[in-house]
């Protein structure tokens, strides 16, 4: 697990564009991330994965927390 003070944690308004490919010669998408302070470029197999851990979460009724608890 990583150290908490090495965390960064990016909010919306720190992203400033991004730029879905398919860079030349290959065949899966590439996603390159700008944010204020440097960019990252996640392999579509990485998104994918986010996706799928997200959807998982987000419509899985018992993964919801209950205000009423």
């Amino acid at each position: 697990m990583t150290k908490r003070e090495d965390l960064k944690v990016y909010r919306n308004e720190d992203v400033l564009e991004i730029i879905a490919a398919i860079p030349h010669g290959h065949q899966h998408t590439g996603f390159l991330i700008r944010f204020k302070d440097q960019e990252i470029l996640l392999q579509e197999a990485t998104v994918a994965a986010l996706v799928r851990a997200y959807v998982l979460v987000s419509l899985h009724p018992l993964r919801r927390i209950d205000p009423k608890e």
